[in-house]
């Protein structure tokens, strides 16, 4: 939903979901193309909800700084309670920066610091991120995957230091290398990720790629090789 308040432009966005005893019906209600809410009822105990929102800014800056909220509440008591801040900066046509932290506040620490920043030059795009993960409070709340949700409990703080540099020499075809540092702080280990990337484009978005890489660790677990086919296909 975009709301216009001269002379700032404000963009809003809140989902909502409520969930009631003894139903077991599901509606979806498209607002705009920019905004789609969906309101749930299923059979659950009463006082379960979500709620949420994003409020973002794009007047001050060629970019745009977003504020967002989340909350999950199971039988009338808060699960989750997380609040974030994202940007997107594009300085000179060739400069692109962005990234988002938030906040996690039932363990009153941040779960998340995510940034890169994007240089293009000729026919290469160099690309350059931190990342930072503290999984006692990332994977906090009921709304974490339930597969990696033991990683709460281990206390490890992850944080990633890498890049990327892609050739983009000629139309519907880009290939690359990938350089990652992983630093694990409880386990006290270090690794270390090289790859290299192939990428083909079809019409409108359609594509496929392929990445073969290997991991070097201080563990035999953190050492090993990977490779993977993956593919977007846009149907008409």
């Amino acid at each position: 939903m975009r709301i216009s308040i001269p002379p700032h432009r404000i963009f809003f966005f809140i989902l909502i979901l409520i969930s009631y005893p003894q139903t077991s019906n599901a509606s979806e209600f498209n607002i705009s193309s920019e905004t789609v809410i969906r309101a749930f009822e299923r059979e659950s105990n009463a006082g379960d909800s979500t709620y949420g929102g994003r409020l973002a800014f794009e007047q001050f800056f060629p970019g745009e700084l977003g504020v967002s909220y989340k909350q999950l509440s199971n039988d009338n008591n808060t699960i989750d309670n997380k609040m974030g801040a994202d940007i997107s900066l594009y300085l000179f046509d060739y400069i692109a920066i962005a990234g988002l932290s938030f906040w996690n506040f039932e363990t009153e620490d941040w779960g998340e610091h995510s940034y890169a920043a994007d240089l293009y030059i000729n026919q290469f795009s160099l690309k350059a991120h931190y990342q930072m993960f503290q999984y006692g409070d990332y994977f906090s709340g009921g709304s974490g995957s339930q597969t990696l949700s033991y990683l709460q409990d281990t206390d490890e703080i992850l944080t990633i230091v890498g890049g990327d540099v892609i050739w983009q020499q000629f139309h519907g075809f880009d290939a690359g290398l990938k350089l990652n540092h992983y630093t694990y702080d409880v386990r006290r280990e270090t690794s270390q990720y090289m790859a290299l990337v192939l990428n083909l484009y079809g019409q409108s978005q359609t594509s496929v790629g392929a990445e073969a890489g290997v991991m070097d660790g201080d563990s035999s677990e953190n050492s090993y090789y990977l490779g993977r086919l993956y593919f977007y296909w846009d149907a008409p």
